[in-house]
């Protein structure tokens, strides 16, 4: 099919040749992005809803829904391959933007009908609405042990561009690098984070990220 969405060729998504031959040629040869997506949307197994507490805001708070799915395959092909959710980044942050609404249009519905089935506890589900509307919502791999073992000289994914800044004098572009480079092959959901949302239900004025930012960090390092 047609699609406006990127995908990287293998000289730039150069992934390693120590993968597993069947799953190297998966995430070299996947489906459009949009396919992707809608294979998601259609293999959705569980999900779960909770309210997250800002750590340095304490009186902020935003949904965090994870999205578990049949296979872990999906979301191999969502995070790793070369027409994925970080390949759309790396061919811009505004692409990389298209691509995140893409992802929350095809399964915020099923975040908002889970709270309808199940409110939250002791917070306004206008709250809880304000956070999930917000243009600030994204979505991204569940982040786990992978990320906590990540090893510092993994090399499994070396796009030019990230590990050109491998070597950066700021360390929190050093680790984010190092996160990019990593290709979590066995995490079977996403995460969706709404907004932070104040004691009065407002957005939060200044978030600890802004979609900007948050874009630009996964258009040149692969991570955030």
């Amino acid at each position: 099919m047609s699609t406006r969405f990127a995908r990287q060729s293998s000289e730039v998504w150069r992934v390693s040749a120590l993968l597993p031959k069947e799953r190297r040629g998966m995430l070299l040869n996947p489906p459009d992005f949009p396919d992707i997506v809608h294979q998601l949307s259609t293999t959705i197994r569980a999900l779960a809803v909770r309210r997250e507490r800002a750590k340095k805001l304490p009186d902020h708070h935003r949904i965090s829904a994870t999205v578990s799915f049949e296979s872990a395959r999906t979301v191999d092909q969502f995070h790793n391959s070369c027409a994925g959710y970080r390949a759309q980044f790396l061919s811009s942050p505004a692409l990389g933007d298209e691509a995140n609404a893409l992802v929350i249009a095809a399964l915020l519905p099923h975040v908002l009908h889970r709270l309808e089935q199940f409110p939250l506890r002791r917070w306004d589900a206008t709250h809880a609405q304000t956070s999930l509307r917000s243009d600030a919502i994204k979505a991204w791999i569940r982040q786990g042990h992978w990320l906590w073992h990540a090893r510092g000289d993994c090399e499994e994914l070396l796009v030019p561009n990230w590990i050109a800044r491998s070597k950066d004098s700021d360390e929190r572009v050093r680790r984010r690098v190092r996160y990019g480079r990593q290709l979590p092959g066995n995490t079977d959901a996403i995460v969706i984070k709404g907004a932070w949302v104040d004691a009065l239900g407002s957005p939060a004025s200044s978030p600890p990220k802004s979609r900007s930012e948050r874009s630009d960090h996964i258009h040149r390092d692969g991570f955030t």
